[in-house]
C-alpha cells in the first residue's frame, strides 16, 4: 500500500509522507485541494490489486498561509512501533500471503531476466507477508528475510519509487535471496542438494516425483506432501503412509488448460482459481478424470489449485503434470512448518524433502471454497486460511474494548481477538486431540496478543461450555497458573448461540433474529449434546425455541466412526415402543446381534451414552439407512456421501415426485411438534418411517436423499415460522450443505423472511470465536443495540 500511495501522491503533485503503523497506513498529505480530492477517490475507487481497505479516517485542515509551506515531495517515513500507538482502537491490519503475480510470472519466464527461474521471486503485489511477519508494522526487520542483507540490485530496487519492487519486505534474487535445499530418505542427515556431484535441489525433486515417490515441500504456510496425480499406485501409498484412506485430496495444476482437463469451469470458478489468495476451489469432476475414484472417492467433485508460489511452478513445469498436494503431517497433528521437524516427524511417509531457508513463522493451510453452478448463491468459504487470513471483521456498534481473546472449539480451532471496534480471527487449527496440536495453538493466542493487541495482557479469555474441549482446559490452566496482578476473567458462550453471532458480526446484524444453528454437535445448556436447534437471540441473550426430538447416542465421540450405531439410536425409541422388533433393527442397521445387544446396556445404564438433538448426526443415520457408508475414517463422511446422492438427483431434475412424497411426511412432523415447558420439538421420526418404507420397497437412494434434504428445509421453515422473527441467521457446519442451503434459503424468501448465511466465514466451528468475542464484548460493556430483543409471548412468560 505505501509505495503505491507514494505513487500516486507523487503524480497529483501532493508532499507529504506515508508509514505503517499498528494501527494501519497512516499519511500525511499537503496539496490543494482538488489534488487532495483526487487522490481520495483514486484511492477508495482503484487500490492495488490486493489491497482491502476496511475504513478510512480522514482529518482535513486549512494551512494557515502564514505558516511555513511543507517541504516539497514525498516519502516513506520509518514504521511506527510505540507512542500514540499504544492507545490504539483498532487493532493492525492482517497482511494475508499472495499468489504470485503475472508480471513475477512472466520475469520468472524470462531467461533474460535475472530472477529466471528463481524460487523466491515476488514484488509489492505477490508473495508472503503474514506467514513470515515476526512483529508489526510490517518492515523488512521485522520479518523472517531481515537474514537476507539485500544485494546492490535489489537495493537499488527496493529504494526506488518508480520500481515494481519498491519497499517490497519480500525482495530476493538468487544473489541475495532463499535458497532451496533436498533431502532424500536415504540420507536424512545430509545436505544432498548442497553437495557438489548431486543435481541441483529442484532437479533432484522432480526426478523423485517421476519415479513415483512422495515429497515433502516446504512452501509458504507450511509443507505438503506431493506425489503425481496421475500415479495411481503412489497416491494409494499416500493414503496409506498418513492413514488416509477416504478424506478428498487436493490436485494442484500448473494453469487453468490443465484444469480444464480435469474438470468443469465456470468463469466464476476460473476467477477464484487466479485469485491472489489461490485458494483451494471445490469443482465438478469430468468424466474419467479421478480413475478408480482414488483422489476423491464417491465425490463428483475436485478440490483443485493452481501453483501458487514461483517454487510450485517451478515443480509444475519440470513434470508438465499436476500433483496431488495435501498437508504434510500426521493423522491427528498440525501441519509441518520446519524442516528438521518435518524430516523428524515425516520419516516413514515421505521419501524425500524439499525445503528452503525462509523460516515460516505463522503456519497456514490454503483456504478451500466452493462457488456455486446455477444455485445463484454466493462462493463458500468452507476452510479459512492462506491468503484470507487473518481475517480482519468490524466489531458490533459499542464501546472500544481492551484486549478479549476467544479460543473457539476443539476441532477447526480458530481463535480470535478483539481490540478497540475490531476482531481479527486466525486460520484454523483442524483437531486439538494432540500435544502437538494443543502446542501450536498456544503459540497462536500468545501471536494474537503480540501481533493486533502490542502484547497487552487480555482481560477475558471466552470459551465453549464443554469442560472437556482443549480450548477450555487451556483457559482454566492460564488462569490457574496467573502470575499478574489480576488474571483474565473467564467466560463461557454456548456453542450454538456463537454459531448464530458469527453470522450476526459478519452481516452487521443487531437485535433479535431467529438462529437456525445446526451442526454435528455442541453442548447445550441442559448437557445435552445439540445440534438441530432454533434460537431467538441477539448478541447478549439466547433462549433456544424449537430443537429436533432428542436420541441417544450410545458410544458417545465413538459413534461418530460408526453411522449404523448413529442409526441404531435413532431407532431405539421405536424398538421401546415395539414398533420395530429387534430383528427388524439388525435388519435396517447391520449390526451384529452382540453389538445391538451392548448398545441396548448401553443406553440401559447411561454408560457413554450421550443424548442427542444434532441435525448432522440425522445425516449419518440416513446415510447409513440408505448403505451409502459402513464406517467413517473423516468427519462429515457420511453427511457428504448423503449430499452428494442428493446433489445427482437434483441436478438430473428427479425431484418433483421425491418432493410429492416428502411434503406428506413434513406434514405428519408439522402435526407431530409439541409444546414442552415453552420448548416445543419437532419430531423426525415421520420422516425417517417414510425413508425406511421406500427402502424396503427397494426405492433408489438418490431420490430418497434428495426426499431428506426436502423435508430438512420444510422444518427450517417450520422453526423459522414458530421463531416469528423477519431475520433468520442459518449457522453450524450443516449448512456448508450447499444444496440444504439453497433449499432452505428458497423456502424461508418465499416465505417473507430474510436469509442471512456465512460468506466471508465458514459456517463450521472456525467461526465460534468470533461468535463468542461478540457475544462475550457484549456481556461485558453492556449491549448497545438499535433494536432491543424482540421478547415473544413464550419468552416473557420463561422469564
Amino acid at each position: 500500500m505505501r509505495p503505491f500511495i507514494h505513487r500516486l501522491a507523487s503524480r497529483l503533485g501532493i508532499s507529504g509522507n506515508v508509514r505503517n503503523s499498528r494501527r494501519g497506513v497512516e499519511v500525511q498529505l499537503h496539496g490543494t485541494g482538488a489534488a487532495l480530492e483526487q487522490f481520495y477517490h483514486s484511492l477508495r475507487q482503484e487500490p492495488p490489486p490486493a489491497a482491502a481497505i476496511d475504513s478510512f479516517d480522514w482529518q482535513w485542515q486549512i494551512r494557515d498561509p502564514r505558516q511555513s509551506p511543507p517541504a516539497p515531495g514525498f516519502f516513506i517515513d520509518s514504521s511506527s512501533i510505540g507512542g500514540a500507538d499504544q492507545g490504539q482502537s483498532t487493532c493492525p491490519a492482517p497482511l494475508p500471503d499472495l499468489a504470485l503475480c503475472d508480471n513475477c510470472r512472466d520475469e520468472f519466464n524470462d531467461p533474460a531476466n535475472r530472477r529466471y527461474q528463481y524460487p523466491f521471486i515476488s514484488c509489492c503485489d505477490c508473495g508472503p507477508r503474514w506467514s513470515m511477519i515476526t512483529a508489526l508494522p510490517y518492515d523488512r526487520s521485522r520479518t523472517t528475510m531481515s537474514r537476507f542483507p539485500l544485494c546492490r540490485q535489489c537495493q537499488r530496487e527496493y529504494d526506488d519509487p518508480d520500481d515494481r519492487r519498491f519497499h517490497a519486505e519480500s525482495i530476493a534474487c538468487p544473489e541475495c535471496g532463499p535458497q532451496l535445499n533436498y533431502v532424500a530418505a536415504q540420507s536424512p542427515n545430509s545436505a544432498a542438494g548442497l553437495a557438489s556431484n548431486s543435481p541441483p535441489p529442484l532437479e533432484q525433486a522432480v526426478a523423485a516425483l517421476r519415479a513415483g515417490q512422495i515429497i515433502a515441500v516446504q512452501g509458504i504456510g507450511g509443507f505438503h506432501l506431493m506425489v503425481r496425480a496421475a500415479d495411481l499406485s503412489a497416491v494409494q501409498r499416500l493414503r496409506i503412509r498418513k492413514q488416509r484412506p477416504h478424506k478428498p485430496l487436493a490436485v494442484m495444476f500448473g494453469g487453468l488448460a490443465q484444469v480444464a482437463g480435469w474438470c468443469e469451469l465456470s468463469d466464476q470458478e476460473r476467477s477464484w482459481l487466479t485469485h491472489p489468495a489461490a485458494p483451494i476451489v471445490l469443482l465438478k469432476k469430468l468424466a474419467g478424470c479421478d480413475p478408480r475414484q482414488i483422489i476423491a472417492p464417491a465425490n463428483d467433485h475436485l478440490g483443485a489449485l493452481l501453483g501458487y508460489t514461483p517454487l510450485h511452478q517451478r515443480l509444475l513445469d519440470g513434470l508438465g503434470e499436476p500433483l496431488v498436494a495435501t498437508s504434510a503431517n500426521r493423522s491427528g497433528e498440525p501441519i509441518e512448518t520446519h524442516p528438521q521437524q518435518a524430516m523428524t516427524r515425516l520419516a516413514g511417509i515421505a521419501d524425500g524433502w524439499l525445503f528452503h531457508d525462509r523460516s515460516i513463522v505463522h503456519a497456514q493451510e490454503d483456504s478451500v471454497i466452493r462457488v456455486g453452478g446455477h444455485d445463484q448463491l454466493p462462493p463458500q468459504i468452507l476452510r479459512l486460511g492462506r491468503g484470507l487470513a487473518p481475517l480482519r471483521l468490524p466489531l458490533p456498534e459499542g464501546p472500544p474494548v481492551d484486549p478479549i481473546i476467544a479460543l473457539g472449539g476443539h476441532l477447526k480451532c480458530a481463535p480470535a481477538l478483539a481490540t478497540g471496534s475490531q476482531l481479527v480471527v486466525t486460520a484454523p487449527i483442524d483437531d486439538l486431540s494432540s500435544q502437538a496440536a494443543v502446542e501450536r495453538f498456544a503459540d497462536s493466542v500468545a501471536d494474537l496478543r503480540q501481533r493486533f493487541a502490542g502484547g497487552a495482557e487480555a482481560r477475558m479469555l471466552v470459551t465453549d461450555l464443554h469442560p472437556e474441549y482443549a480450548t477450555t482446559l487451556w483457559a482454566g490452566q492460564q488462569v490457574s497458573k496467573w502470575a499478574g496482578l489480576q488474571p483474565p476473567v473467564l467466560q463461557q458462550v454456548q456453542h450454538h448461540h456463537a454459531h448464530v453471532a458469527a453470522v450476526m458480526v459478519e452481516h452487521g446484524l443487531q437485535g433479535s433474529v431467529c438462529g437456525l444453528a445446526w451442526d454435528g454437535s455442541g453442548l447445550g445448556s441442559d448437557g445435552d449434546l445439540w445440534g438441530g436447534e432454533a434460537l431467538v437471540c441477539d448478541l447478549q441473550h439466547s433462549r433456544r425455541r424449537v430443537t429436533l426430538r432428542r436420541f441417544p447416542l450410545p458410544g458417545g465421540e465413538a459413534a461418530l466412526r460408526e453411522p449404523a450405531q448413529i442409526l441404531w439410536g435413532l431407532l431405539q425409541r421405536q424398538l421401546v415402543g415395539g414398533q420395530i422388533s429387534d430383528a427388524e433393527m439388525l435388519q435396517l442397521t447391520g449390526l451384529s446381534s452382540e453389538k445391538h445387544q451392548l448398545l441396548l446396556q448401553m443406553v440401559k445404564r447411561g454408560v457413554n451414552c450421550p443424548w442427542s438433538t444434532s441435525t448432522g448426526r440425522l445425516f449419518d443415520g440416513v446415510a447409513a439407512l440408505l448403505r451409502l457408508v459402513d464406517s467413517c475414517s473423516f468427519e462429515g463422511q457420511a453427511a457428504l456421501a448423503l449430499q452428494q446422492q442428493a446433489e445427482s438427483a437434483h441436478n438430473s431434475g428427479e425431484q418433483a415426485g421425491v418432493v410429492a412424497f416428502m411434503a406428506e411426511q413434513a406434514e405428519m412432523e408439522r402435526s407431530s411438534a409439541s409444546p414442552a415447558g415453552g420448548l416445543q420439538v419437532i419430531d423426525w421420526w415421520p420422516l425417517l418411517a417414510g425413508l425406511i418404507s421406500a427402502v424396503r420397497q427397494h426405492e433408489q437412494s438418490q431420490p430418497l436423499a434428495l426426499g431428506f434434504h426436502h423435508a430438512l428445509a420444510d422444518i427450517a421453515l417450520r422453526m423459522a415460522t414458530i421463531c416469528g422473527q423477519s431475520r433468520v441467521v442459518l449457522a453450524g457446519g450443516c449448512f456448508q450443505n450447499r444444496l440444504l442451503l439453497k433449499l432452505v434459503s428458497e423456502r424461508l424468501q418465499r416465505a417473507g423472511f430474510e436469509p442471512y448465511y456465512p460468506q466471508r466465514l465458514p459456517a463450521n466451528d472456525g467461526v465460534l470465536a468470533v461468535g463468542q468475542l461478540a457475544v462475550a464484548r457484549v456481556g461485558m460493556y453492556g449491549a448497545n443495540t438499535k433494536q432491543p430483543l424482540a421478547q415473544p409471548a413464550f419468552l416473557e412468560q420463561e422469564l
